[in-house]
This record gives structure tokens, sequence and C-alpha cells, in this order.
């Protein structure tokens, strides 16, 4: 599936700095080598498409185009590129110009592992080795600029586990089995939310981006939904929810039993975080600051083997504090 193109206008609003006429010329020339070359993609003329996505890139180098748009271009262009000459079977040079713009700053990760004109690439060793390493390299690169923050994030991580806890649910989209089982070995992170909570809502977001950026570094989202009503309308909503907000991780139901193993309960969104040995490690309630959470989350992710200390009681007498009123949370 290609990547959207650019408009013209959107293209003139990125840059100001050369003449209008110049700049009219460029970007109209750019916008008609890439919308041939998406019409050709899209009627599966992929020697046309790929033709037309090589000249969009050596138009995207003329004087008159914004470097913005010039980055945008050529994120789009090679990408679409990789996907006709996949299609012709030049498996090698496709993944040249994937990589190529991955370099320009593609980084969609869940629409180049599901895009169906990049399948049979996706099948060969070299991609897959490739997905590997550059995926790797982006946690390193993270951990090289925050290096600070992921260690102070990890000063915040329990020594051991803070509780126990398991959780068996059905994504309310797909009717598939969610288990805390299923995840081990992966960084989890899960979202014990309520649609009727604003943060609980806003955060959705927030747990789109971290999915789509470290889900190949093998972490994982699980929401699970605290509703009022019968079975049927808990399922429909929270779905609709799902559905309308584009997320990409699932999401069951949440009940008394379940909310009953977090000691001092205090309100949604709770946001657990569980390390690759199933313990949660990190508990924080409310609306959540997507840096420190992903800090948190990466420091987890990048976190030696070893035994860890045992659980910690987290009312520090030994017994579970009695929940608060789940239905009025403090956020």
């Amino acid at each position: 599936m290609r990547l959207a193109t650019l408009t013209l206008c959107a293209m003139l609003a990125l840059g100001t700095t050369q003449t209008v006429s110049a700049q009219d010329k460029a970007l109209t020339d750019l916008r008609r080598a890439m919308q041939l070359g998406n019409e050709a993609l899209t009627s599966k003329d992929y020697k046309l498409a790929e033709r037309s996505y090589k000249l969009a890139i050596e138009l995207s180098k003329k004087d008159g185009v914004p470097a913005k748009a010039k980055s945008a271009v050529l994120v789009q262009a090679h990408y679409n590129r990789a996907c006709c000459l996949t299609h012709l079977g030049k498996t090698g040079e496709a993944l040249k110009a994937l990589n190529t713009s991955v370099e320009q700053g593609f980084k969609d990760w869940d629409h180049l592992s599901s895009d169906s004109d990049l399948a049979p690439l996706r099948k060969l060793p070299a991609f897959q080795a490739w997905l590997k390493k550059k995926r790797g390299s982006g946690l390193q690169s993270y951990l090289k600029k925050h290096k600070a923050e992921v260690e102070q994030a990890r000063t915040k991580l329990s020594a051991g586990a803070l509780f126990k806890f398991q959780f068996k649910s059905k994504d309310v989209v797909t009717g598939k089995a969610l288990e805390l089982k299923a995840s081990k070995g992966k960084v989890l992170l899960v979202d014990i939310w309520g649609t009727a909570f604003k943060p609980s809502v806003d955060m959705i977001d927030i747990y789109k981006d971290l999915q789509s950026e470290l889900r190949g570094d093998g972490f994982k989202i699980v929401g699970l939904a605290y509703e009022r009503g019968a079975e049927g309308e808990k399922a429909a909503g929270v779905k609709r929810l799902m559905q309308l907000k584009k997320a990409n991780y699932p999401s069951g139901l949440a009940d008394d039993p379940l909310i009953d193993q977090i000691p001092t309960f205090a309100g949604f969104p709770t946001t657990l975080l569980i390390d690759k040995q199933g313990q949660v490690r990190h508990l924080s309630v409310g609306k959540q600051d997507k840096k420190a959470l992903k800090a948190l989350i990466v420091a987890l992710l990048t976190e030696k083997p070893g035994k860890k200390g045992p659980a910690k009681k987290v009312d520090g007498k030994g017994k579970k504090a009695t929940p608060k009123v789940r239905e009025i949370g403090p956020f």
C-alpha cells in the first residue's frame, strides 16, 4: 500500500524563501511525478510507477523545493518505489530503496510490517536481518540520546514484583484471547482504563505512539477497560472507541476481581509496566507524560538479565489496602 503523497498546497506552505514562480514550477513538476506514480501503482503498472517515483526523487533535488517538502517526498517516493521493485521481483533494489526511506525519516514500523505490497520482501531472511538491525539501532540511538533519562527512570522501577498480577480477557475488536502469559519475554504495558474518563481516552494516542515506536523492540500494550452496564454493552462501547481512535493495540474488559489484585487502587487510568519475567515493576495513576513513560519502558527493555528482589508490599504492612471507589477517578 503506497504512502500518501503531499498535496501541492501543503508543499507550498512549507517554504517561502524561493520566488513564487520558481517554487511553483518545481513543486508542480514534483507533484505531477508523485501523482503519476500513485496512479500507476494503484493500477498495478509497477514499471511506470517505479520510473515515476524515481523521477520524483530527482525532481526533489531541484532548486525551489523547500527542505521539509523534499524530506517528506524522499521518504514517500523511496518507500513506494520499494513496493514497485518488490512486485517486479527486484528484491535487492527494493530493500535498498526501503533502507533509504528509513534513513530519510520513515518510522512507521507497523505499516511496514503489514503492507501487502511488501509481503514477498518480508519473507526473505535478508529483510528480517535488516529489520532487526534497523529497529535495534533505533533503540540504541534513543539510549544514546536519552541515557540520563533512562538511567533516572531505572531508579523508579521496583527491584522485584510490586504485587502478583494476572489477567484473562478477550480483545473486544477481534475476540482473540488476552493473557499475561502470552507476553512472556516481552515488556508489557497494561492500561486499566474506562471510556467515561477523559484522561483514559487521552492516553490512547500516547499509547499508540509508544506501540508503533517500540513494538519491534519487544514491547506490547494491552488495555483492560472497566465499564458499567450489561456485558454486551460494555464490549460494544469499548470497541467503538478503540476503532474510532484507530488503536493499534488490543483492549479487553476489566472486572472487580482483576482490580482487586492491585493494592491501593486509586483511579483511571492505572498504568502497569510488567517486565519480561511477568513481574509488575511500576505503577502510575492518571495521565502520564509520554517522554517519562517511554524512558521507563526503555529501561525495562534494556535491563540486563538477573534475579530480581522479592515482591514488595505496596502498603508496607503486607496486606492489600481496600480499593478506593472506582467510579470516581481522581483525574
